[in-house]
């Protein structure tokens, strides 16, 4: 998906014309000779006198990406009888820590089990969490803005020790071409790391392994599961001096890429999620 981003991203700034094209058939390799029409979605107007040109690509991309979301959350909200609950300015409860053997024995776990698989997330009440903070963010989607900028920045992080069960860390980081953001990935890091310092290159690792794919336009030779830190030092050193990256700090309240992995308060939160531009239609 992170390729797909980018070329809208990069559609966008060139403001070349974008169509796409699905076709439900097994044999995919053959000349479609037929007329194809489209049904609008649901919600997406689109101008009889001028379709093709209505809307700039960019409202488009909001547009469509927020009309999809919204009709999903608002799915999910009515499936699991959350559409009349308070709603939640952040999708994680501030100092919360969850654990795996701390909680009520739940009278159906088949709902349980449906909600998780959905969300992807291991813990009943922050599924449930998640789900108010959907309900006051159903139309938000990414935005992605014209200026002519093509440079390519990230943000990495690790958090140490966030799963307390086990104690291991998790790895997360995000892309932009320009101020539009085409990549993002938070996942559990393998093994136990020994300082904050190690987590933090293993993470750098990934954000870097994915930077190197979009140069260079295939994947390094890098291993999802490497379990020595020793690896991560020399990939990350060798791209330095390649001049492939470079490396600078920011502070912890410009870290734009802890709102994929911390409880942030919701003033933060948000003013994050204007950076990263994950907006609403009407903003």
């Amino acid at each position: 998906m992170s390729t797909v981003k980018c070329l809208i991203a990069v559609a966008v700034k060139k403001k070349w014309s974008l169509f796409q094209l699905d076709v439900n058939n097994a044999f995919l390799h053959g000349d479609l000779d037929e007329d194809v029409y489209m049904k609008i979605p649901l919600g997406l107007f689109v101008s009889p006198s001028n379709s093709s040109t209505s809307a700039p690509l960019s409202a488009l991309c909001l547009g469509v990406f927020s009309l999809i979301k919204r009709n999903s959350s608002t799915d999910l909200l009515h499936e699991y009888n959350c559409s009349d609950v308070s709603s939640v300015v952040s999708p994680l409860e501030l100092n919360n820590k969850l654990h795996a053997d701390v909680g009520d024995v739940l009278p159906t776990p088949e709902k349980y089990r449906s909600l998780i698989g959905k969300l992807l997330l291991p813990h009943m009440s922050a599924a449930l969490h998640l789900l108010r903070y959907l309900k006051r963010t159903a139309d938000i989607g990414l935005f992605y803005s014209d200026p002519s900028d093509l440079s390519v920045h990230a943000y990495s992080d690790g958090d140490w020790v966030a799963y307390p069960d086990t104690r291991k860390s998790i790895s997360d980081y995000c892309i932009f071409i320009g101020d539009s953001l085409i990549g993002w990935k938070s996942k559990k890091q393998p093994v136990v790391s020994l300082s904050s310092a190690e987590a933090e290159y293993r993470a750098m690792s990934k954000v870097v392994a994915e930077l190197t794919s979009i140069h260079i336009a295939k994947n390094p030779v890098f291993h999802e599961r490497t379990k020595h830190i020793e690896v991560d030092c020399h990939f990350i050193r060798n791209k330095l001096l390649e001049g492939l990256i470079q490396l600078q700090h920011v502070p912890t309240d410009q870290q734009l890429d802890d709102v994929f992995t911390k409880p942030l308060p919701g003033a933060l939160h948000h003013s994050f999620l204007g950076k990263l531009k994950v907006l609403s239609p009407s903003t």
